[in-house]
């Protein structure tokens, strides 16, 4: 079983005019108030109805989402990354940490000499190196700068 309400009228999914509780049945209330067929009698459609397709997305994407939340999880969690693991914190593809490691741009570890590692530390201080400026403390370190000269 999936879940026990509708997502498009928010009401028991027994209740519901969309949803049939077999998920083969489309049922819907006529205007006497019942329905169009009796319990026994189910009738099947070649091809799912919409809200029932609309279910499905949803689920779909709850489901990539809690994967996505799960390995954010983990990855948070390791000091020792995998290849993956560090494509995915920094957000360079595997093929271009591969070439870092290659021309040895980047601190790595390669403990049996064929699997790259890195340290969460060491590739965070390399992604942290080599900081600009910003406008306001290049302009500070001119009046320093000009203030220094200008008793000499």
């Amino acid at each position: 079983m999936r879940l026990l309400f509708c997502f498009l009228c928010f009401d028991n999914w027994k209740n519901c005019r969309f949803f049939a509780s077999d998920f083969r049945c489309w049922r819907t209330a006529s205007p006497s108030g019942g329905n169009r067929h009796s319990e026994g009698n189910a009738c099947r459609f070649p091809k799912q109805p919409k809200p029932i397709k609309h279910f499905l997305i949803m689920e779909e994407m709850i489901l990539s989402k809690l994967e996505a939340i799960e390995r954010n999880t983990l990855l948070a969690s390791k000091n020792v990354l995998t290849i993956d693991d560090a494509a995915l914190l920094t957000g360079m593809s595997k093929s271009h940490l591969y070439k870092l490691t290659c021309s040895k741009q980047i601190p790595f570890y390669r403990p049996n000499g064929k699997l790259v590692y890195f340290d969460r530390q060491e590739l965070e201080g390399w992604l942290k190196q080599n900081r600009v400026n910003t406008t306001a403390e290049a302009e500070q370190a001119a009046i320093c700068y000009v203030m220094r000269n200008k008793s000499n």
